[in-house]
């Protein structure tokens, strides 16, 4: 009458219907061996229904795990696009700094945005190994970014040292001229 009027939960319900059976089976098991009857067959339904609510038990342990690692995931989800969307943002405001005249020039508007990519991948890292997640696919874009910066790094060291290079040339050109000038002037001067 109380699972009718909603006052019991379906499971408390199915529990002392259990225990109800249970009780019954028992007493009766009780009352026919104090009559020197046989139990066996009682015996057998009363492992029968412990077995059945063994069963039930573990399949509602089952479905409250994975109720758990559903909410769980989603909870995670919802913890990356909110890192992913701040990511974006932050992105967005360095392109509008640029566009305001905030940032001077492109290059630093690259740079700017490249190491707000670098940190926006750092936090996903560092969050989804909180989350107990695998980041090993990030970790290696990670050191993919260092190994472009350094190989860009090593690309304007030689590019600023060919332009030395050329400068010191002109520059040794320039003189080897002066001197060619100035002892062209010095032979007609003796001359």
């Amino acid at each position: 009458q109380a699972y009718i009027d909603q006052e019991l939960t379906e499971q408390e319900y199915q529990q002392r219907l259990y225990d109800a059976e249970s009780a019954y089976l028992l007493a009766r098991k009780a009352l026919l061996e104090s009559f020197g009857e046989d139990t066996s067959q009682l015996q057998g339904q009363l492992l029968d229904r412990m077995i059945e609510q063994s069963n039930k038990l573990y399949q509602e342990a089952e479905k409250a795990k994975a109720d758990a690692e559903k909410a769980t995931s989603e909870s995670n989800n919802r913890r990356l696009n909110e890192q992913s969307s701040q990511g974006d943002e932050r992105i967005n405001n360095i392109k509008k700094a640029y566009v305001n005249g905030d940032i001077d020039s492109h290059q630093a508007m690259l740079d700017a945005i490249k190491e707000a990519e670098r940190g926006n991948l750092e936090e996903r890292i560092a969050l989804m190994e909180e989350m107990g997640m695998d980041s090993s696919k990030l970790q290696q874009q990670l050191l993919d970014m260092d190994v472009e910066a350094q190989l860009e790094a090593e690309e304007e060291k030689t590019r600023i040292a060919e332009e030395k290079a050329k400068a010191r040339e002109a520059i040794t050109q320039g003189s080897l001229n002066a001197i060619g000038s100035l002892a062209g002037s010095m032979t007609q001067l003796y001359s």
